[in-house]
């Protein structure tokens, strides 16, 4: 699992890469966005087995969201691509997947 060490690390190496012009300016801002939440999630040092199981959790409701999509579907008008982004807004499918892509990194070593 990741640690607040770790995270300061990755935080210096971007801005010395975004100084020396080897990553650009929106993707040093989208990469330093995520590991500040990540450092200040880390700081209440929550334990590796909890972030496990919320990813788990996430996981599961995820899946389970996407299998109600028939159903939500159902009697509705407009081509598939407008009503998965519909649905999607409506259940917050998007920002589900955000956060477990978070809680993923850190889960990493």
């Amino acid at each position: 699992m990741q640690t607040t060490k770790s995270i300061k690390k990755q935080i210096n190496s971007l801005l010395e890469d975004y100084k020396a012009g080897k990553v650009h300016k929106s993707t040093a801002v989208k990469r330093m966005a995520l590991l500040k939440t990540c450092e200040n999630y880390l700081v209440t040092n929550p334990r590796e087995e909890f972030v496990k199981s919320e990813a788990q959790a996430i996981t599961t409701k995820i899946d389970v969201l996407e299998k109600r999509y028939g159903q939500w579907c159902a009697g509705r008008t407009g081509s598939q691509g407008e009503l998965w982004r519909a649905y999607c807004s409506e259940t917050g499918i998007n920002t589900m997947r955000a956060q477990l892509r978070t809680l993923k990194f850190l889960l990493a070593d």
